[in-house]
């Protein structure tokens, strides 16, 4: 019998079996390859290191910087943390095959997983990038553990518990120290009409490259707004993780009218901005532009005019010897003034 060359149609049901089968065997095999499971290498107030056997010499190197990107992000929120955080490090080969489903996480250093909040770092990314790159990566991550831990602990009526992708990207990012002032010059060049709506980045960030550097661009200057506008950063943070004040700013975070009128808030301080990017790049600022740099070289031209008819008349007198050229008829002249 001929095997079917056409596709095999399933019902509904193995369609359904099929992928609870899929995602128990990708459960066992996280399970069995990265040891979650098994007791963690090291143990502190605040962190569980688990690392594979082939990685538990290299395990303890990581203790100082998780210690530190935790203090540091502690500075920016009154009410602590006080939990354990598990932190999972994978080795090459289980960090490469992530990548070749998603190829998106292959420079990923470190990223946090939704359902326990716990930290998985790449431990070939972190040895390739330093231990520099790895504590800012992980005071961005541990906002982000910040956030899901504290806004678990609310009442069980309340019904959402997560920010906006952009808003919470944009704290992470301005806890992290990750923002640029390039950052801002590029949106107003941009100009508000060709950004991405806020409303649509509330779920997730575009797929491709573009779509996500647009994406964290706008974050981190639209957080900075939010910022301003609670006077500072910590009052900012302490009022989303605040049990009873907290609800009630994730609810309007997520309200398109209010995000719209945030929008039109953040837009008009860049369009200030694009307004004397436009003047200064407008024909007539060129031309002023061109007019100062031809009065600048014509005002060096005389002067050098003018020290070539001096230096010609001191040869005609005999002062400075003919044919030298410019370097040596100033030694010439530096000696003649001094009476050598």
């Amino acid at each position: 019998m001929m095997a079917p060359t056409g596709p095999v149609r399933k019902s509904p049901a193995m369609r359904i079996a099929a992928s609870l089968l899929s995602c128990l065997f990708l459960a066992l095999c996280a399970a069995s390859t990265f040891g979650q499971d098994a007791p963690p290498v090291w143990e502190s107030p605040h962190f569980r290191f688990h690392a594979p056997a082939e990685l538990m010499q290299a395990a303890e190197g990581y203790r100082t910087v998780l210690d530190t990107a935790r203090r540091r992000a502690g500075e920016h929120w009154s009410a602590p943390l006080n939990t354990p955080i598990d932190v999972f490090l994978w080795p090459r080969e289980a960090w490469d095959q992530l990548s070749r489903k998603n190829p998106a996480m292959r420079d990923v250093l470190a990223f946090v997983r939704s359902n326990d909040q716990s930290v998985v770092l790449n431990h070939a990314g972190c040895r390739r990038e330093g231990m520099g790159r790895l504590r800012q990566t992980l005071i961005h991550e541990y906002v982000h553990v910040y956030f899901g831990r504290m806004m678990a602990r609310w009442p069980d009526e309340v019904p959402v518990r997560r920010l906006p992708r952009w808003m919470e990207e944009g704290l992470a990012m301005s806890v992290a120290g990750e923002a640029h002032l390039w950052d801002t010059a590029q949106l107003r060049w941009q100009g508000p009409s060709r950004m991405i709506p806020l409303i649509q980045l509330g779920d997730g960030f575009p797929n491709d490259p573009a779509g996500q550097e647009q994406a964290y661009r706008q974050s981190i200057d639209a957080v900075k707004l939010l910022i301003e506008e609670h006077e500072g950063l910590t009052p900012l943070i302490d009022e989303i993780v605040d049990p009873a004040r907290g609800p009630k700013f994730v609810a309007l975070a997520w309200n398109a009218q209010a995000i719209r009128g945030f929008e039109s808030r953040w837009h008009a301080t860049l369009r200030l901005g694009w307004r004397w990017m436009l003047i200064f790049t407008s024909g007539g600022f060129m031309w002023v532009i061109v007019m100062v740099l031809a009065a600048f070289a014509w005002r060096k031209r005389r002067l050098r005019a003018r020290q070539r008819i001096a230096r010609w008349a001191l040869e005609a007198e005999g002062l400075i010897p003919t044919g030298l050229d410019d370097d040596e008829q100033e030694d010439h002249l530096r000696r003649l003034l001094k009476g050598d």
